[in-house]
């Protein structure tokens, strides 16, 4: 197949992407690459469940480290600690309320701090 420029002159074929295919001969061999696929994917399962039991320890360990610790010296290490800086929270006289449009005459919190 040609492909025309706007000159109406050929130019040589579009590269075409490559494909591999994996082919067996025999049925034999076709069952045997297929419990080879199955296998490794096996292997992948295993490494990956080994490598979270393995993170599952280390976290059980580190824990019952801390925890000992704790018990040990009455106190938490510097790094759990909260910070002695003072915690903020919020002030009730700065709380907004929607503006009331039912008429009604009822007394909200803050009513006489608001401008009016």
């Amino acid at each position: 197949m040609n492909f025309m420029t706007r000159n109406n002159t050929p130019e040589q074929e579009a590269p075409a992407y490559r494909s591999f295919q994996i082919s067996t001969r025999s049925r034999v061999g076709a069952i045997a690459l297929a419990i080879a696929i199955i296998a490794l994917g096996g292997v992948f399962l295993v490494f990956g469940l080994v490598l979270l039991a393995g993170l599952a320890a280390v976290g059980t360990v580190l824990g019952a480290g801390l925890m000992a610790y704790h018990r040990i010296t009455g106190r938490w290490p510097s790094f759990l600690r909260q910070s002695a800086a003072p915690r903020r929270t919020l002030d009730p006289a700065r709380e907004v309320f929607p503006e009331d449009t039912t008429g009604s005459t009822r007394h909200r919190p803050n009513d006489a701090q608001l401008p009016r």
